[in-house]
């Protein structure tokens, strides 16, 4: 990374904490222990609080959740002590802006410290958030290693600009804090102070009780401005989104409202306008200033001269080319035919070049662009080795040829690589400018014949083929369609393109292929009888639900339910209200949005919608932008709210949108469809009070069907008992009933005097599936279904039981292991089981049947079969014609053979398939599980019964309303004149009088009105001002407090740091007295430890000493005794 002079700190990146919501304040609070542990000295002596005027500290993994459980998973625990103390805490926190109290940074913020984007959104929580931005790296790393690879492949190519990295991380960092100043919401947003944008003199916005955002300030622009103006607020030259917040005060960038007519889009498609010559060579002017050394871009009117000239002067531009050192490169864009493209000549070193033709249409102009090859390079006194066509970008539905043209030539000038797309959007921004060439980006003439050809062999009508190819014009874009073209496989490569969800289009509609297949059957076989066979067979009568139709003109527009593209609500226009410029959204029916439909032009520069109370096929959309909606309404008889399918016609140029509202996930019970049935030969209850409430009565007179509420249960009553995470939510086993029928045992419909099974759908509990298996109630059985409850479980299966009645089904239920429970459907017994049972317990049930598992999705019916052909001949033919079938039922036959209905998952291998020397037809049946087709028109009961039976009102008007006479028309008697029409001139005199006179008392009174409201709105002003002025005061003195407070706060952390330093060196030298005082105290061990030795030896030589001593005066004495002894003797 580049080293930055100086260094940002944290209040460069964050000047001003936001206000969060009050939950995430409340989660990242400090609790009693995290502030005992922050606030601790012995666990690190890091930063705890962030300061402003310093790099922020890292932030790691455990920030915020050292205390608890990480929320990734890795640990269930808070951090042990030793490891606190070990590691020490690694979090830091702020001064909250909305509590005051300490608590952890906002993911936001820590994310923002690492560069990642304030847009991000944190889905599990603050404290979850931060566990993330601690474990993510910087992006403004990958960014840097993104722009050293652009860098190498630019030097490596050397084909590309290389990238300013410096510039580029700059412009990320910008980007960073104008996203940051655009979401966050601070304090300052609440000030009451004006938001200066300029726009006009007498404009300005008003104070309102909420922060202005960027998308309002433009509505009420637009209302300001009126329709057909474009209207958007910058920032310096930055377009702010529709969220972005406008701070008050003075700011470093002003606001400024742009404003100006809308373009009108051609044609009714959603692309641009045609480019002139004066709009191309403006965008060449502009790339060329950021071209590449050795590219030059050359004016779209040289291509003109080059190609209107007979002979072009040899060398001609050889003198403007003098200074060009080889290899250059000439980009000119040029049009021909009434199509923009793009030609590119790479020089060489010894006077040769190759020449590229680059176009959005694929061999749209490649003869032209050769001849214009040709001329540009005599023109320049240059050979040409070779001429390529290639093709970057195609055009596309919503491009013209002139964009693409001006894509080709940035590509060509700055190097194919990322920043094309911000050039080119460079380029092409601008007013209009009205020029002498224009280009419309049709298929040429060769390609359009061709495609019409084309259409024509595959069964598109001749009057309708013309049409047929301009709206896939409009919807595909001409680019593919002319690359499609121009593949070997062309209708392979039309039908792909067209086939996309983002761009489907039919080429053929279902009756046109109709009669195409029908047409080619008729060439190839000879003759062909229509409706043959519907002579022959009387087809069934399908008796289909017809669809509640709503009256449109009866709709109201429920309140912001349809918005436009920056989220204001549209307001509702009646059916005559849309014309060209309207803006608003209007109901009708499919019968007045076809002629819409059929002209494809959009009306108006804003959002103009048409809404249909009923779904359009694909058929009759044709090309127009058409989207299937579900969409709320009132309808205005009862003024109640209903819910329409209908499909939402785009006749403007800005797109109208359906509201989307974020819905919050809620808990919910895992519920199963079951179908109850009940058989009146096998069940005990009289069927006469059955009768009466059928699904009461088997309630009551089965208690495995009702809930024990009791919590003391021992589960000996017989009752369902709820799971132990399901008891608090569960109110009853039967969650829904709906479905009931009665029919015979053999099927068909009856009367509940005559029937002889019962049957319903009941929604109950999941857990209670395995319960209801094991419920044994003679004549009383539980299948599990579908969601829907139009098909069964896909998790289970029936085995059925030959020849079986319920004594043998049930013992072979309590002696089959993986049988599940047992199950009738009219005469016939068999055991459910799992469906991943189900072939064992086939083969140990049946042996020697062949088990065939088929999920049966379509019925087949197969004739001419062979004579007496049974179930097990028939799936021996399947098998051996390898389709998963199996056979359902015999159907009736004739005399050349039998016929089976078959169900099968799979499409026959043939519609004809050989069966020794014949063939067997196959023929569809009936799809098995056909597609649930949502309600079109959801609604109370009372809404439905006034939408179904409120005719129109069908009362004559009154003859006599409006005051006219009916019978001033009438003829006179004959020999009278004609009576003179009432002059009436008292009556309309009087009116009018009143009428003046209302008129001039009302001016008085909205005079006299506007004059109170101007003195009072004065006044109100004056207060304002007054009240702003005190607000403004106090918020300066607000502010010196706060600078007064950062410098106590500073102030005591050096003192708080001194005493800590001054409590070390004190540390420090007790430490070291210690030390001395052990070693004292280790010397005077030792001396006392030596003492008693000492004196022992000095005791011991000094009574040695004073025994000799004693021994010898003894012997003195006792000669000196002896002596006196003798002396004595000697003088006796």
């Amino acid at each position: 990374m580049p080293n930055r002079s100086p260094q940002l700190v944290v209040h460069d990146i964050i000047p001003e904490l936001p206000l969060w919501p009050e939950s995430d304040e409340a989660e990242l609070s400090w609790t009693k222990a995290e502030t005992a542990l922050l606030l601790n000295r012995r666990y690190g002596g890091n930063q705890r609080i962030l300061a402003w005027n310093a790099q922020a500290p890292t932030i790691t993994h455990s920030c915020g959740n050292e205390l608890q459980a990480c929320p990734c998973g890795c640990r269930e625990f808070g951090l042990s002590e030793s490891r606190l103390l070990a590691g020490g805490s690694q979090s830091v926190g702020v001064y909250s802006m909305v509590e005051g109290s300490l608590r952890f940074l906002h993911p936001s913020e820590a994310g923002l410290l690492n560069t990642l984007s304030p847009d991000f959104r944190f889905q599990r929580g603050a404290r979850a958030g931060l566990c993330l931005v601690g474990n993510i790296s910087a992006p403004l790393h990958a960014h840097w290693i993104f722009l050293q690879l652009q860098t190498w492949a630019a030097a490596a190519l050397e084909d590309e600009i290389p990238v300013d990295m410096l510039r580029s991380v700059e412009s990320f960092l910008n980007n960073l804090l104008c996203q940051r100043s655009d979401r966050w919401f601070v304090a300052s947003l609440q000030s009451r102070l004006p938001v200066a944008v300029s726009f006009s003199q007498d404009w300005k916005l008003p104070l309102g009780e909420s922060p202005w955002t960027a998308g309002r300030a433009v509505a009420a622009a637009k209302s300001a401005a009126g329709p057909g103006m474009s209207v958007r607020i910058v920032a310096g030259e930055r377009e702010l989104p529709p969220h972005a917040f406008l701070h008050p005060g003075p700011i470093a960038q002003p606001y400024s409202i742009r404003v100006r007519p809308k373009r009108p889009i051609l044609g009714g498609s959603s692309g641009p306008g045609l480019l002139s010559d004066a709009e191309v060579d403006r965008a060449v002017q502009r790339i060329r200033e950021h071209a590449m050394p050795g590219v030059h871009c050359l004016p779209s009117g040289f291509a003109s001269f080059l190609l209107e000239a007979q002979q072009v002067p040899a060398g001609f531009l050889g003198e403007i080319l003098s200074h060009c050192h080889s290899p250059f490169r000439l980009v000119l864009p040029f049009a021909v035919d009434q199509h923009w493209a793009c030609l590119c000549l790479f020089v060489h070193s010894d006077g040769s070049s190759d020449a590229v033709y680059f176009d959005g249409v694929p061999d749209r102009v490649t003869l032209q662009a050769a001849c214009l090859a040709s001329a540009l390079a005599a023109a320049a006194a240059l050979s040409i080795r070779s001429f390529n066509q290639c093709n970057w970008f195609l055009q596309g539905p919503q491009q013209s040829c002139g964009e693409i043209a001006i894509w080709h030539v940035c590509a060509n000038a700055i190097g194919f690589g990322p920043q094309v797309h911000t050039l080119a959007l460079h380029a092409l921004d601008g007013l209009a400018c009205e020029g002498h060439t224009t280009g419309a980006g049709d298929l040429s003439a060769d390609q359009y014949a061709t495609l019409r050809k084309l259409l024509l062999s595959k069964g598109v009508p001749a009057g309708k083929v013309g049409q047929r190819i301009q709206d896939a014009i409009k919807k595909l874009g001409a680019g593919p369609i002319a690359a499609a073209l121009a593949h070997k496989l062309a209708w392979s490569q039309l039908k792909s393109i067209a086939s996309k969800p983002e761009s489907w289009f039919r080429w053929l509609s279902t009756e046109e292929l109709s009669e195409h297949i029908e047409s080619k059957a008729n060439e190839q076989f000879g003759t062909s009888v229509p409706s043959g066979k519907s002579k022959k067979r009387k087809e069934p009568v399908v008796r289909a639900s017809t669809p509640v139709q709503v009256d449109p003109s009866k709709l109201l527009l429920a309140p912001g339910s349809f918005v436009n593209a920056d989220g204001t609500a549209l307001p509702q226009l009646a059916f005559e209200e849309v014309c060209s410029g309207a803006c608003g959204i209007a109901f009708c029916s499919s019968g007045q949005a076809m002629p819409f439909i059929a002209t494809g032009q959009h009306l108006s520069v804003d959002c103009l919608g048409l809404v249909c109370v009923s779904v359009l096929s694909p058929e009759q959309c044709g090309s127009m932008p058409v989207v299937a909606v579900h969409f709320p309404a009132v309808y205005g008889p009862t003024g109640e709210a209903v819910l329409i399918r209908g499909s939402l016609l785009q006749l403007g140029d800005e797109p109208v949108q359906l509201v989307q509202s974020r819905i919050d996930d809620t808990e919910q019970l895992d519920t199963i469809t079951c179908r109850f049935t009940v058989y009146r030969d096998e069940f005990t209850v009289a069927w006469e009070e059955f009768l009466k409430s059928p699904v009461r009565v088997l309630v009551q007179g089965t208690p495995g069907l009702t809930l024990c509420k009791d919590a003391q249960c021992t589960q000996g009553c017989g009752r369902f008992h709820a799971a132990v995470e399901e008891a608090d939510c569960i109110d009853r086993l039967l969650l829904d009933v709906w479905g009931r029928q009665w029919s015979k045992l053999d099927g068909g419909r009856a009367t509940p005097e005559d029937a002889q099974v019962f049957a319903c759908l009941v929604r109950v509990p999941a857990s209670a599936l395995r319960y209801l298996h094991l419920l044994q109630v003679r004549g009383f059985y539980a299948e599990p279904r579908a969601t829907c409850g139009t098909g069964p479980h896909a998790g289970y299966a029936v085995v059925w039981l030959p020849d079986s009645d319920y004594n043998k089904a049930l013992h072979v239920v309590r002696t089959c292991q993986q049988a599940v429970a047992i199950t009738r459907l009219g005469r016939r017994y068999g055991i459910r089981v799992r469906d991943s049972d189900e072939q064992t317990v086939f083969q140990a049930l049946r042996p020697g049947c062949d088990f065939t598992k088929v999920k049966v999705t379509a019925h087949y019916r197969l004739h001419p079969l062979p004579v007496g052909c049974q179930r097990k001949h028939l799936a021996t033919l399947l098998k051996s014609w390898k389709w998963t079938a199996k056979p359902l039922q015999p159907a009736r036959g004739d005399s050349e053979g039998a016929a089976w209905i078959v169900g099968a998952a799979e499409e026959p291998p043939a519609p004809a398939i050989p069966c020794g020397g014949s063939f067997v037809l196959v023929r569809k049946v009936k799809d098995a599980t056909p597609a649930a087709t949502p309600a079109g028109l959801t609604a109370s009961g009372r809404t439905l019964r006034r939408i179904i039976y409120d005719d129109e009102d069908s009362a004559a008007p009154d003859p006599w309303a409006g005051g006219r006479d009916p019978w001033s028309a009438a003829r006179p008697p004959p020999g009278l004149p004609c009576p003179s029409a009432p002059a009436g001139s008292g009556t309309q005199s009087k009116i009018g009088q009143l009428r003046e006179e209302l008129s001039k008392d009302m001016q008085d009174f909205v005079q006299q009105h506007i004059s109170a409201s101007s003195k009072d709105a004065n006044d109100h002003e004056g207060a304002n001002d007054a009240r702003l002025a005190k607000l403004e005061s106090g918020f300066v003195e607000l502010r010196q407090q706060n600078e007064k407070f950062e410098g106590w706060f500073q102030s005591l952390g050096q003192q708080v740091q001194q005493s800590v330093h001054q409590v070390e060196q004190v540390q420090q030298t007790v430490v070291a007295q210690q030390n001395d005082i052990a070693q004292v105290r280790a010397e005077v061990t030792r001396q006392a430890e030596a003492i008693p030795a000492t004196v022992q030896a000095a005791v011991s030589s000094l009574s040695v000493d004073l025994g000799a001593q004693l021994q010898q005066q003894f012997q003195k004495q006792s000669s000196q005794l002896e002596a006196l002894l003798s002396k004595k003797q000697r003088s006796e």
